[in-house]
């Protein structure tokens, strides 16, 4: 095993850690924690984690790419064989074995077909619904659309690649938080600042 891909496990280890700390706080009532510091840390430590393991997942795919030139189909086909299966299981399972099952209706289906479509990220309507946790699917996927003509844009063009996407982000949030937020989705900041382009 190479000293990077070691750093990287490792990385990604402190990543789930501080993930199922930070569940299992909020789920055991997310009692106060009189240390500021440590309060801190597990009150943030869901996103950082989260946030950790799309930057993993983005060098892991990135690296992948570079090893390994291949099309654009294949590289999608294989990316959906490996994650599509167990996403709709999970999802067939939480809509007929969970109280989400109020879900299988007419006014259900266009979140359904959301979460089918990997798109329920895409309104603060539709995200969260069926269950929470899974805009992190919809975000992978549509991450995956654009992997691969953003590869090809890093390895022509890295410099203005990384301005324009930089550029991009921080203009986006902006709009997000100090537009949108406070016009229309006042209560809803965890879909503007997450889902749409974590």
């Amino acid at each position: 095993m190479d000293i990077r891909k070691k750093n990287v496990d490792i990385i990604r280890a402190m990543a789930l850690l501080l993930v199922v700390v930070y569940h299992a706080w909020v789920l055991s009532g997310s009692h106060e924690i009189p240390f500021f510091p440590l309060k801190l840390l597990v009150s943030l430590g869901g996103e950082i984690g989260v946030t950790i393991f799309f930057l993993i997942s983005g060098f892991g795919l990135f690296y992948s790419l570079d090893r390994k030139e291949q099309n654009y189909f294949c590289f999608m086909k294989r990316r959906f064989v490996r994650i599509a299966p167990e996403y709709y299981v999970f999802l067939m399972f939480l809509l007929f074995f969970t109280p989400s099952v109020g879900y299988i209706s007419f006014a259900g289906m266009k979140d359904v077909l959301l979460h089918l479509l990997f798109l329920h990220n895409i309104t603060p309507q539709t995200s969260g619904t069926i269950n929470g946790v899974l805009w992190t699917m919809a975000v992978t996927v549509q991450f995956y659309l654009i992997a691969k003509p953003m590869y090809k844009c890093i390895r022509k063009f890295p410099v203005v690649t990384l301005l324009v996407g930089v550029l991009f982000t921080v203009s986006f949030k902006y709009v997000c938080f100090h537009y949108l937020m406070n016009h229309f989705y006042v209560d809803q900041p965890f879909w503007y600042s997450r889902n749409i382009f974590f």
